[in-house]
């Protein structure tokens, strides 16, 4: 597993704080610039902060 900071990797990021099955979740939303200029979309999964590929 590879992981790099998530604010060298996000621009324009959004953070949502809310609870699931009763437990605090922080889900951060944010663009990555590289894959913004190839025209590319995705989902990717952080974890406490870090990105997980």
């Amino acid at each position: 597993v590879k992981s790099r900071p998530l604010a060298k990797s996000l621009s324009m990021t959004v953070v949502v704080d809310d609870f699931v099955i009763g437990k605090p979740v922080r889900l951060t939303l944010g663009r990555s610039q590289t894959e913004w200029k190839r025209r590319n979309c995705g989902i990717f999964l952080y974890w406490h902060g870090r990105l997980i590929e």
